[in-house]
């Protein structure tokens, strides 16, 4: 911001969300050729500390959303992204700042907040506002887009093995020790491996795709921003599917909460998703084992 004067920074807020990067709220407030001028921003900066994922690579999810800044995938205005870490001792981005509710996950949006204390009609717009989010996803062209820097398998069998040689080299980054032993997740990537397939179609995948990671507008409940982009791949459009799907479970029947009045149910989210898209959805069971063992090892990391 070259031409601005008297810059200041208030309102620091950290939000009670996200475990894998620091995120920062405030309001930036300077003079430009005589005017007063203001911005509401967000921060989000690359872990310190302690790491979530083996490698994180910030940039990514700032060129990700800039890019979908141009198609219908709503997300917030991307700003300025800073990779030396020497500036605030970590790579960070800054983006616009939106007014709008999120679905929290602690504690769990099925019992309290505003997915809680929602209509049942404003839950399901919700969902289904969601769900056209991960459609539009879907049908972008990530190659014309410019997305390759995330990876272009060689083939649609490729973009699986993908997936499973990051998780199986994740499962052993987690590990103190190289006879360290998790037994559920060795065998589950084990499962994974022998029954490894070919999706019929590649796509952008959102990665972490789930009500939580959706910014709603208020009264209304309209969807917003699309945020989080962390753990977007190239692959096998099911996967987003599956991991909402196993995501709400965890956040219901994993902490004993019953899933509230106007929740969709998986098969009539399926079964939208193949209306809106012309597309059958197949080895959806495969990808919601795939999607316990990414959400488990994240856990245990």
């Amino acid at each position: 911001m070259p031409h601005a004067r008297n810059l200041s920074l208030s309102d620091l807020e950290k939000p009670g969300m996200g475990l894998s990067s620091e995120t920062y709220l405030f309001d930036m407030s300077w003079e430009e050729s005589g005017q007063q001028k203001s911005k509401g921003v967000v921060l989000r900066g690359a872990p310190r500390d302690e790491k979530v994922f083996p490698e994180y690579v910030l940039g990514h999810q700032f060129r990700i959303m800039q890019l979908l800044e141009s198609t219908k995938v709503p997300v917030a205005k991307m700003l300025w992204l800073e990779e030396d870490p020497v500036v605030i001792g970590a790579p960070f981005f800054l983006m616009e700042k939106l007014q709008g509710d999120v679905p929290q996950d602690y504690p769990s949006y099925h019992g309290s907040g505003m997915y809680f204390e929602a209509t049942p009609e404003h839950r399901t717009k919700m969902w289904w506002g969601c769900l056209q989010g991960i459609v539009d996803i879907h049908q972008l062209d990530w190659r014309k887009l410019g997305l390759s820097f995330l990876g272009v398998p060689r083939d649609h069998a490729d973009a699986v093995d993908r997936q499973l040689a990051y998780w199986e080299g994740f499962l052993n980054w987690i590990k103190d020790t190289p006879e360290e032993s998790h037994p559920t997740m060795e065998a589950a990537v084990a499962w994974l491996k022998e029954n490894r397939y070919e999706p019929d179609r590649l796509t952008l995948c959102w990665g972490d795709a789930r009500i939580g990671n959706t910014l709603y507008s208020r009264p209304d409940r309209d969807v917003l921003a699309i945020m989080d982009w962390e753990m977007a791949f190239i692959g096998d459009p099911v996967a987003d599917l599956a991991w909402i799907f196993t995501l709400d479970k965890q956040h219901s029947e994993g902490y004993g909460l019953p899933r509230l009045e106007g929740t969709p149910k998986d098969e009539e989210v399926v079964q939208r998703y193949e209306d809106l898209t012309g597309w059958k959805v197949e080895n959806l069971y495969y990808n919601e084992v795939l999607a316990t063992v990414r959400y488990g090892l994240t856990v245990i990391s």
